[in-house]
């Protein structure tokens, strides 16, 4: 569990990092805390459209980051839930 709070928590800072750039703040990724909900949202696949569309009206290649952070993220939780 702590794996996947690790790459929740890297990936939300990532989020924020690459994604409020200049002037732009994308309003899914605007706090830290803000930003860990939405990617567990993304995640959990709750609406997890609603993050990715802004994001990806901005730049196409904001789809890896999603893609990258899901596969990831998976693979972290199947380690975990899979040796219960």
């Amino acid at each position: 569990m702590f794996l996947l709070t690790c790459v929740v928590l890297s990936w939300s800072v990532l989020g924020m990092v690459v994604m409020n750039h200049g002037d732009y703040v994308d309003p899914y990724f605007p706090s830290l805390d803000q930003a860990m909900w939405n990617m567990l949202m993304v995640l959990n696949t709750a609406n997890w459209p609603n993050p990715i569309i802004p994001s990806y009206n901005q730049s196409t290649g904001y789809f890896l980051f999603f893609l990258m952070y899901v596969n990831i993220a998976d693979i972290c939780g199947v380690l975990f839930f899979g040796r219960l």
